[in-house]
């Protein structure tokens, strides 16, 4: 081996928006660790974990890349639109981050199944904390310019719901 290092360029986003699969990943470089003598650095954790979730969504690493792209540009409107920090340690903060990557992910397959009429949710929860509507409007701006999808107002309605949990 030339113990070369190839540093994870999303390793952040990796370990903040697929915890479960990073931490197999550690124990799958202590197995290699203890078995071959090999000491890995932690990015190669990273790419683990990619390899499992994509084994568990079936999109290819491709579209795995683009979610946490994705992902992390709209945990970044958050950060910015309500001056927060999102730490994954916190309960509502780890709740948004989940949501924004299954949100991420239906985007990513078209998954549009509307399931219920939201318009008067919607309202309702515009009138609660008006920089909702800002923030999900930016967001959706972002999806738009960024990646051609756009929210529904079911999942406008879903993150202004987890908004309002941590604002």
């Amino acid at each position: 081996l030339n113990k070369m290092w190839v540093p994870n360029l999303m390793s952040d986003e990796i370990r903040t928006l697929y915890q479960d699969e990073y931490q197999l990943g550690l124990v799958a470089l202590e197995i290699v660790e203890k078995k071959l003598g090999i000491k890995l650095h932690q990015d190669e954790a990273c790419y683990i974990a990619l390899h499992l979730v994509n084994a568990i969504v079936n999109l290819g690493n491709e579209k795995i890349t683009t979610i946490l792209k994705m992902s992390q540009g709209i945990l970044d409107l958050i950060r910015v639109n309500f001056n927060i920090s999102l730490d994954s340690d916190c309960l509502n903060s780890s709740r948004i981050m989940t949501h924004v990557k299954f949100l991420a992910q239906r985007l990513i397959r078209k998954d549009d199944t509307p399931l219920t009429d939201v318009d008067e949710l919607y309202e309702i929860l515009a009138k609660k904390d008006e920089r909702l509507i800002g923030c999900v409007d930016q967001i959706d701006f972002f999806l738009q310019s960024k990646y051609q999808v756009s929210l529904s107002k079911q999942e406008k309605v879903y993150l202004m719901i987890h908004l309002l949990k941590i604002v």
